[in-house]
């Protein structure tokens, strides 16, 4: 967190991230941090896909351009039964319909448009949703793949817009050739979000790793506004069956999230048998069903994975695959004519654009 007034990183109680040198090619974050900030990842779905059904944007990857017309013509030539889209799901009248965004990205849709002439930027841009979706919102996803998924979305972010400042006019289609590159390209508060989430989610997993914070904090799924909202309708209820008082101070708040805190570290132990006399908390039938999934993703989360050597490997990966995809709508030529095409050279062009603008 950087502010223009307060020296906020310099707090005594900041979070010192041990970072490897060659890593801040690409990682933009400030090693001190007092807190993490992420945007919600319900949120983040809905504004990439609202970017697309845009009538202002163009979002031209490559040598093809993002487009609902693929979709529609997807569901209008296969069965539901191959891809499971209904036309509600491409334009749904709700702008904030989350179910949307998870039936756009799911696999079989993905699958069912390689059969789809001119459909690769389209399925690049559904893979991009895909990665947030299984990178902080799916439950069973393990720490390793969060990163993964999490920094793909970043990398192909990153090598499009590198793609869009470098090409050159005569390379790109005639009618997008006066089109603003802001445009053509997912939104600002969007694209920052992305880096935002995947910078906050690597530096909370070398915190654990690093034994700073505790292995609960890995549990990203959590990390979205309903979270909150169950929090402050928690501590509410922390009053007692037969007090009237539900409304209190931001310090009485404080106190009883510290207590929730406690009391959930304990069920979280309990659930992933840390404890050795585990207690029964007593739960909804719903809650019950995610006990398993929970197990799973304690362990696939061992801090034991969490090694400096694994999350290089996983970030180098996320950069390479993205960067393949992005060459199967040419992206590649313009980036190695510009020299451009290595994760230093992409990620220190995208910090100068970020430099301009914030």
């Amino acid at each position: 967190a950087k502010y223009n007034n307060i020296a906020i990183c310099d707090h005594v109680d900041a979070l010192e991230i041990d970072l490897p040198q060659e890593w801040k090619a690409w990682f933009f974050m400030p090693t001190r941090q007092i807190f993490f900030c992420l945007q919600d990842p319900a949120h983040l779905c809905t504004k990439l896909r609202n970017r697309m059904l845009s009538d202002i944007s163009s979002l031209l990857i490559g040598k093809e351009q993002v487009s609902i017309e693929v979709l529609l013509k997807l569901i209008e030539s296969k069965s539901k039964l191959a891809h499971g889209l209904v036309k509600t799901d491409v334009n749904p009248k709700d702008r904030q319909n989350f179910t949307s965004c998870l039936n756009l990205s799911d696999d079989d849709v993905l699958v069912a448009l390689e059969d789809i002439e001119g459909s690769q930027a389209t399925r690049i841009y559904l893979r991009l949703l895909r990665s947030i979706v299984l990178g902080y919102v799916e439950h069973n996803t393990t720490i390793i793949d969060r990163i993964y998924h999490s920094w793909f979305g970043v990398f192909l972010c990153r090598i499009w817009q590198t793609w869009l400042h470098v090409v050159d006019e005569i390379e790109m289609p005639e009618g997008l050739i006066d089109e603003r590159i802001s445009d053509m390209f997912i939104t600002t508060p969007a694209h920052f979000s992305v880096e935002l989430n995947a910078h906050s989610l690597l530096g909370i997993c070398l915190l654990v790793a690093q034994k700073q914070l505790p292995e609960s904090a890995l549990s990203i799924s959590n990390y979205h506004s309903q979270s909150c909202e169950s929090t402050f309708r928690l501590t509410r209820s922390m009053s007692g069956a037969f007090s009237s008082i539900v409304n209190f101070t931001i310090e009485q708040f404080l106190k009883r999230a510290g207590k929730l805190s406690v009391l959930t570290e304990i069920e979280n132990q309990s659930d992933s048998g840390q404890l050795k006399c585990p207690l029964k908390f007593p739960k909804h039938h719903k809650r019950r069903r995610k006990r398993t999934i929970l197990k799973k993703q304690i362990a696939g989360s061992s801090i034991n994975h969490l090694t400096i050597d694994n999350i290089q490997k996983t970030v180098y990966r996320a950069f390479d695959d993205a960067y393949y995809l992005l060459s199967t709508v040419d992206v590649n030529s313009a980036l190695r004519k510009k020299k451009k095409n290595t994760i230093s050279q992409v990620s220190s062009f995208v910090r100068a654009q970020f430099t301009k603008k914030f």
